[in-house]
């Protein structure tokens, strides 16, 4: 009589599914701790510890991902209070054109959450990492949509103010959704549909 063998392989199969996933949460666990527990610049506090305690954020979240060719990537994600934000926009709406004023009044009741993402390349093989992108979101119901990656100098002002605890992270983010602006305008038309002509 012969030996049935599926059960042992199909046991051995999910054996190794278990063992795999572990190994890639160990991982995903092992760069978001690497990252969380290094410093960044000349700051003494740990990137995680100033970032985590921000007072200007409703809550933050560390994740890892992967992106090209594998290489993984830890991403700190932070949600604004969205009211603060939109106060942070319209402080210089006393100089908007009338035609920006009424295009906000008409997009700004879509937008119901703002978020800054900054992520962390690693560097598998000596276990370091960079500063990546840092970018704003925001939100409607339906979508959420991204500016483009921030220049070097604003990077450095958004760090410093997350360090800082400062209310001036939202100074250096509110261009990106302020209609005055070119770049204001095309982040709040992706989100929306709505071009400020119309």
């Amino acid at each position: 009589m012969r030996r049935d063998t599926r059960y042992p392989y199909r046991a051995y199969m999910a054996l190794f599914c278990i063992v795999w996933a572990l190994l890639a949460a160990g991982c995903k666990r092992s760069d978001i701790i690497l990252v969380k527990k290094g410093v960044y610049g000349n700051y003494e506090t740990a990137i995680g510890t100033a970032f985590d305690r921000c007072s200007h954020f409703v809550n933050t979240s560390w994740d890892r991902i992967q992106y090209e060719a594998n290489r993984p990537m830890v991403v700190f994600t932070a949600e604004f209070p969205i009211q603060v934000f939109l106060n942070t926009v319209t402080a210089d709406a006393h100089n908007w054109l009338t035609l920006e004023k009424i295009y906000f009044e008409q997009v700004a009741p879509q937008l119901t959450h703002a978020y800054i993402r900054i992520t962390f390349p690693v560097i598998q093989e000596n276990r370091t990492f960079t500063l990546g992108d840092v970018m704003l979101g925001i939100a409607s119901e339906k979508q959420t949509v991204w500016s483009p990656a921030f220049s070097q100098e604003k990077k450095a002002r958004i760090i410093q103010a997350i360090y800082e605890d400062s209310p001036d992270i939202f100074t250096q983010v509110a261009a990106h959704a302020n209609p005055s602006f070119s770049m204001g305008i095309t982040l709040l038309r992706t989100l929306t549909g709505k071009d400020i002509s119309q």
